[in-house]
């Protein structure tokens, strides 16, 4: 996936695509047969989940000296960090989602200056709620860099 955006508008741009990719990311409800295993899950036949809580945050950013500027020393961001909170109100598997932003690689393109942000998944931390009927569900915090290229 793609998105356009100009110079000022690139840090809204990539939250929104990694908000969007998440409202409408494949999870999946797991299942646990009568000894407690966790039953394969078919993406054609399970039950899909949507998020009852997403939230994007800026958490990092990386810059480097700016080689255009010649002998004037200016620098310009090389990355930003983003962390993608995800919540859910039962027990999910997020592996579809993952492969689906593992390949391809979602980017924003910027058209002013024919810069662009790869946004490539860096970590994923899991919480999952205990087996046997417990209330709570899956949260989930992804980490992606997004690494600014021109």
């Amino acid at each position: 996936m793609t998105v356009v955006a100009t110079e000022s508008a690139l840090r809204t741009a990539i939250q929104r695509l990694l908000h969007d990719l998440a409202k409408t990311g494949r999870f999946f409800r797991v299942y646990y047969d009568a000894d407690g295993k966790a039953v394969a899950i078919d993406p054609n036949e399970s039950e899909q989940i949507a998020p009852v809580s997403l939230e994007v945050n800026e958490v990092s950013a990386d810059f480097i000296p700016d080689e255009l500027f010649g002998r004037d020393i200016n620098q310009r961001r090389s990355s930003w960090n983003f962390e993608l909170h995800l919540g859910f109100d039962q027990e999910v598997t997020v592996a579809f989602f993952e492969q689906d932003v593992l390949a391809p690689v979602p980017r924003v393109k910027q058209t002013e200056n024919h810069t662009y942000a790869w946004l490539r998944l860096n970590n994923v931390s899991y919480d999952h709620p205990a087996r046997g009927g417990s209330a709570g569900g899956t949260s989930v915090v992804m980490t992606f860099e997004a690494t600014i290229g021109r």
